[in-house]
């Protein structure tokens, strides 16, 4: 499905780094470059109306789901998910320059927050191959993109 995804630290805000203690989740890479890792049942960045934001990574949500209106009366935007590499199953592979299908449920009150879960479909073989997993993300623009 999606466990993490990794995004290097300077996408983000000096103010979003401090509010939401990014440099807990920061490593470095060889070349120097810091990078951001965030897993699944954690938090995950999202592009919503141009602005990169943070928020709630509880699961993912299958294709069907969306295209059959289920989800309908919570109200969903479609967003997306920047990532330099994404991980399932221990295996890491290469995002950028693509952008992860998300889906925004916006919170209701005060005390729910926002989640956005990665949008995933049937894995192809090279995927399922790679990863071990049944499902994999779909991506902006790709064909189940459900903007196209």
């Amino acid at each position: 499905m999606c466990d993490a995804i990794r995004l290097p630290l300077s996408e983000f805000t000096a103010d979003q780094v401090r509010h939401y203690r990014l440099d807990e989740y920061v490593s470095e890479y060889p070349d120097g470059e810091l990078m951001a890792t965030f897993r699944r049942i954690q938090i995950v960045p999202y592009i919503h109306h141009g602005q990169l934001l943070l928020a709630e990574w509880p699961e993912s949500l299958k294709l069907h789901q969306i295209q059959d209106g289920s989800l309908n009366y919570q109200k969903p935007e479609l967003v997306e998910i920047p990532a330099k590499v994404a991980m399932e199953r221990g295996a890491w592979f290469d995002v950028d320059p693509k952008r992860i299908r998300g889906i925004l449920i916006p919170g209701k009150g005060r005390h729910q927050s926002d989640r956005v879960f990665v949008l995933v479909r049937p894995a192809v073989d090279v995927y399922e191959r790679m990863t071990h997993g049944e499902w994999q993300p779909v991506y902006v623009g790709g064909e189940f993109d459900p903007i196209d």
